[in-house]
Order: structure tokens, then sequence, then C-alpha cells
């Protein structure tokens, strides 16, 4: 049905088709897309986003209000779903920037109960993050679905067109899109959206452990490095290979081993006998 209604506010000869529309039986369309989800409309908090004829829109005002808390008449028909666009833009937005909050604060240590409680009492707060933190502070997307993935997809799909086909540059939006795609990838498809921060978690654990072992090869290369060093300065030491000879005569005695040796003109003991206990 959305893509029906966005198809209907492309096209360039709309007020043809809402002609056709009204000459079919007489009836009067009305293009009245809702903000908000399941839970919400179970409230009465929805909000409607209502264009097209005004009279019409008007009587059917006491009929939306029995789910919504505030009917808008925006206008030309058409121009409901391009609300719905915008809004739901941001929720796309926000919804994974809660979640990568709740990433940031819980991989620094902070409890996710905490954090939501902070969150929601600042300035940082929103709706979508009221909605959804809750479900990530639980790591929970599946007990309370307020819009599957699979579904959110093609709001998605529709959104993204539709900023294309005006040229508008959504890079924020843009960068949102890959996150759900993980999302249906892992297997969260009819989960709430919420999962994305399943999908964050996911990703900041497997560059956590990157990092580790960049560092330890890192760390070994530089062993490396400074043993080689340390070998080509001490080629050929006299007092080196000495110490590397008394080293090997103490870890034999540690062994109980007894080694007996003749000191020489250049000064470098030679074992002649070695005698274990």
């Amino acid at each position: 049905m959305a893509e029906d209604v966005a198809r209907l506010v492309e096209d360039l000869d709309l007020h043809h088709v809402i002609g056709v529309g009204h000459s079919m039986g007489g009836h009067t369309m009305l293009d009245c897309p809702v903000s908000g989800t399941g839970s919400q409309a179970a409230t009465g908090d929805l909000v409607i986003y209502a264009s097209g004829d005004t009279k019409a829109i008007a009587r059917l005002k006491p009929m939306f209000a029995g789910y919504s808390r505030k009917t808008y008449d925006v206008g030309t028909f058409g121009n409901g779903s391009k609300m719905k666009y915008v809004a739901n833009l941001l929720v796309a937005i926000n919804n994974v920037a809660t979640a990568e909050a709740m990433v940031l604060g819980m991989k620094a240590g902070l409890d996710p109960q905490v954090i939501f409680e902070m969150i929601q009492n600042g300035a940082g707060n929103s709706r979508v993050f009221e909605l959804r933190a809750p479900m990530m502070v639980k790591n929970d997307y599946a007990s309370d679905v307020t819009m599957k993935c699979s579904i959110w997809q093609k709001d998605m799909d529709v959104i993204g067109g539709y900023a294309k086909k005006l040229r508008v540059s959504t890079p924020l939006f843009s960068a949102t899109r890959p996150v759900y795609h993980a999302a249906i990838k892992a297997g969260h498809g009819e989960e709430d959206t919420a999962a994305v921060c399943a999908v964050l978690e996911a990703k900041a654990k497997l560059d956590s452990a990157k990092e580790l072992a960049l560092a330890e090869i890192e760390r070994a290369k530089g062993v490396a490095e400074a043993n080689k060093i340390i070998g080509d300065s001490l080629k050929g030491n006299r007092e080196y290979l000495q110490y590397l000879y008394i080293v090997g005569l103490e870890d034999g005695a540690k062994n109980g081993n007894k080694t007996i040796y003749v000191p020489t003109e250049g000064g470098m003991p030679v074992p002649t006998l070695s005698v274990e206990k």
C-alpha cells in the first residue's frame, strides 16, 4: 500500500490521477499516513498527516481522534506521504543513533539501564530513544515488535528513492541503510528495528578483536626487530659468548649436573666432562 501511494505521489500528472479517482463512484480520495507504531495506536498516541480535500478531512477528524492524539491537515493530496517520508527519515537516523549511543556507553562499562535513564532525562532524548532503547537494555528484540526490520526495509527504499528523485543528498540516512541491511542479514528480519543495536554490538566486538590482533602483531614485530638488533650487535662478541656459556653451566647445575672444565689461554672454559648426580 505504501509503495502504491508513493508511486501516486510521484506521478507527474497527479491532478489528473485524482480527477479520475473522483469520477469513479464519486469517492473522495485522501492521503492520510500515520506517524507512530502499533503500540502507540493502542494508546491513541498516533499523529495523522492528512492531505487532500479539507472538508473531507474535517469530517473525518472525530474518527481519527479514536486512535490518534493529533490530526494535521497538511494541504494538497500527497503532502501527507511527503511528510511521512520526512518523519521516517528522522526515525531511521534516530534509531541507529540510539543504538550507537547505547553501544558506546556499554563498551565504556556503563550499565545499560543507567544509560537509558540518564539520556531519557537529558538533552539527547527522543521519542525513538524512549521507544527503542528499553529493548536494547534488555537485548530483546522479539517480545514487543513495533516495526519489523523486513517491513521497515520497504519504507527505507521508498524514502531513499524519493530523495533521489528530488536530488536531495541524505548522508546520514544513507549511512544507516547498511546497518539495517546487516540486521536482516544477521537474522533479525522478523524482529524490531531496535535490533540494529545487536549489529553494532557485534561490530564493536569484532573491531576490538581486530585491534588486539593488530596490536599483538605489532608487538611481535617489535620484539623480533629488537632481537635482530641485539643479535647483530653481539655477533662475535667475546664477553657475550662467555656469558652464554656461564648461563648454560648454571642451568645444568639447576638440573643436578656437574660440569668439569679446563680454562684455556683465551679465557674461554672448555668442558671436558659432564657428570650426572
